[in-house]
């Protein structure tokens, strides 16, 4: 039976058997800027090319560099942070690989994203963001980890717009470690 969830599988069938399979850049990051969390979920779990991506591997480059598996995790990520998918941003993280919770999209950390992005809305939907920083620091994400971008430090973007609750968070994780 045909599925647009088995895709990748069928179209890399056809090619060269030496090549890697690809994942499927444009509907990974369509459900993850949807927020389309069950279906990513269940289209990674039928894609063996797509499920690779989601499970970057972190070499101190930036993940979301161009051409990279690692660049559709990363930007798919990225996309649903900001766009405020709370329980597709919490299914990707709990993806992550430990080792690579500190890596780098777009010259920012995962922390840091996760942090800027927290700061932006209002009550219940800032609420709902600071999971995503929760879960990070939870699994280990480092709050001095500098980003070489504008403000440096996740600590620097909860001074910077006074969010008290964020800089909190940050503060009591740093202190515990």
């Amino acid at each position: 039976e045909h599925s647009i969830l088995m895709q990748e599988e069928m179209e890399s069938d056809d090619e060269e058997s030496d090549s890697k399979p690809k994942p499927n850049r444009i509907l990974m990051t369509l459900l993850a800027s949807m927020g389309c969390t069950y279906l990513l979920r269940e289209h990674v779990d039928a894609c063996k090319a797509c499920k690779a991506a989601f499970t970057p591997r972190q070499d101190n480059a930036d993940a979301s560099e161009a051409g990279s598996d690692n660049s559709v995790y990363a930007s798919s990520l990225r996309i649903a942070m900001q766009l405020g998918h709370t329980d597709t941003v919490l299914y990707m993280l709990k993806m992550l690989p430990l080792r690579d919770i500190n890596m780098l999209v777009n010259d920012r950390t995962l922390l840091y994203h996760a942090s800027y992005f927290a700061t932006e809305g209002k009550g219940a939907q800032v609420a709902e963001r600071l999971k995503c920083v929760d879960l990070l620091l939870q699994r280990g994400a480092d709050p001095t980890k500098e980003s070489p971008f504008m403000y440096r430090y996740p600590l620097n973007i909860a001074l910077k717009v006074h969010h008290i609750p964020l800089l909190r968070m940050l503060l009591r994780n740093k202190q515990h470690k």
